[in-house]
């Protein structure tokens, strides 16, 4: 389970994904995550970001989503 601030990111996401729906190009989205699996912050076993607690797969195909570092 995630900690509080964490889970309440995952839904803000979730829910600015849904007002701005759109996917980022295969091409930007393998960008993302060759800096998302660069990062300390990714968590390579869970498949997730421990900076804001989002699974990274998703997150880095869905245009509106930006990396809780400013990384992308």
């Amino acid at each position: 389970s995630l900690p509080q601030g964490k889970a309440d990111n995952q839904i803000l996401g979730v829910v600015d994904a849904l007002a701005s729906p759109g996917f980022a190009t295969d091409e930007e989205t393998e960008r993302r995550q060759a800096i998302c699996a660069a990062c300390p912050q990714w968590n390579a076993e869970r498949g997730l970001c421990t900076a804001c607690g989002c699974h990274t797969a998703a997150k880095t195909r869905l245009a509106s989503q930006v990396c809780p570092k400013s990384m992308w």
